[in-house]
């Protein structure tokens, strides 16, 4: 039996989210949103978190029948919805993120500019869609931006916020490594695989030194956001991995309990010990039978992983 328990996909712009978005509807067109219909009607572009939020209120858009849901949202709205909804990502590093929405809103004022560095001189444009923009995303209240282009000046609390929220998340992935966000999805879905679509990578000789040089005082915020899930990403996979398991094992049919992820506690080591002791775990039920064997995790002690499990990393 498909598990249809609702996912929120938070795309951050030039990621390859509209590529994972086209990989999910090669798979399950019927159960996308938006559908290719929905995006014609809004010129191609997604609604906006109000929108959705009303539309979702008021049954418009019904997470029964399209369970696997995408937008530009700033991650706040990770914190509206149902808490049994299940919540995904996809991260880049910034400075080449930043590269790629330069290109792409050059080419979208026809290739005006020969130098991108000139771009950064355009100051609504860089603080919508360029500083610290995916800390800004993680990290922002809904008192901060409606969107995820507003503007808003990231601060260390900002950061600390990112953090916290991204550490609820299911399924975090990273763009360079498109291959393992793809094994991390299906480890917590039940649809089956197909071919990924083409997305950008870059240009394969790399990004131009001045031009790093010149990105570089904008993402700092992000560089540390980028850095910090990356190095622990694969250890709260793990964890959610455990979740995972359990819930179908419990719910006994294949499907996900409801459960809300901000409630999970989680096994830890011993007073003193340094590292998470993910240990052994294995459940089973009616419709499932699932066994892992999960490593040492190298966090310190006193953190509630399920919480925050990046705050140790601060």
């Amino acid at each position: 039996m498909q598990d249809n328990t609702p996912w929120l996909f938070i795309h951050v712009m030039k990621t390859a989210g509209t590529s994972f978005r086209a990989y999910v509807e090669k798979i399950t067109p019927s159960q996308v949103f938006p559908s290719k219909s929905d995006r014609e009607r809004t010129g191609g572009n997604y609604i906006g978190p109000r929108q959705f939020l009303t539309a979702l209120s008021s049954g418009t858009i019904k997470p029964d029948s399209t369970p696997y849901m995408f937008g530009h949202f700033p991650a706040w709205m990770s914190d509206k919805v149902d808490p049994s909804w299940r919540v995904a990502t996809v991260l880049r590093e910034p400075v080449a993120r930043t590269v790629s929405m330069l290109g792409h809103h050059n080419a979208r004022l026809g290739a005006k500019y020969s130098d991108l560095r000139d771009l950064l001189l355009d100051e609504n444009f860089r603080k919508n869609n360029l500083e610290n923009y995916q800390t800004k995303v993680f990290g922002a209240e809904p008192d901060h931006i409606a969107s995820a282009n507003d503007q808003h000046v990231c601060t260390e609390e900002t950061y600390e916020m990112a953090l916290e929220r991204i550490g609820r998340f299911d399924m975090v992935g990273l763009t360079e490594e498109i291959s393992q966000t793809i094994n991390r999805w299906h480890e917590v879905t039940d649809l089956p695989r197909a071919e990924f679509p083409h997305f950008n990578k870059g240009k394969p000789g790399g990004i131009d030194a001045e031009l790093r040089d010149a990105i570089l005082p904008y993402v700092q915020l992000d560089l540390r956001f980028y850095d910090t899930v990356k190095s622990t990403i694969a250890v709260n996979h793990l964890e959610h991995l455990r979740r995972f398991a359990k819930s179908r094992a419990l719910n006994g049919l294949g499907q996900h309990r409801q459960v809300n992820k901000r409630d999970i506690a989680t096994d830890r080591t011993p007073p003193g010990s340094v590292g998470l002791l993910c240990g052994a775990f294995s459940a089973s039920g009616p419709g499932s039978n699932t066994s892992m064997q999960l490593v040492r995790c190298p966090f310190g002690t006193g953190t509630n992983l399920a919480k925050n499990p990046f705050s140790a990393m601060l």
